[in-house]
């Protein structure tokens, strides 16, 4: 007997297997936004953030 059951268990059967792990890759937003230099602003940000740190460290030493 051919059913609607049937046809989808023969098109499932003739299907190529794609359950297969493939490996991971960046995306493609990621890969175009390759730098060349330095991250000038985060290294400027973490010396300020640092020379903050420093700062309030010695107003709290002083009290």
């Amino acid at each position: 007997m051919n059913t609607e059951r049937d046809n989808f268990h023969d098109w499932a059967r003739d299907k190529p297997d794609h359950s297969k792990f493939t490996p991971l890759s960046r995306a493609d937003f990621v890969q175009a936004r390759s730098h060349g230099g330095l991250p000038w602003g985060r290294i400027v940000a973490a010396i300020l953030i640092c020379a903050f740190i420093v700062y309030v460290i010695k107003l709290l030493i002083k009290h």
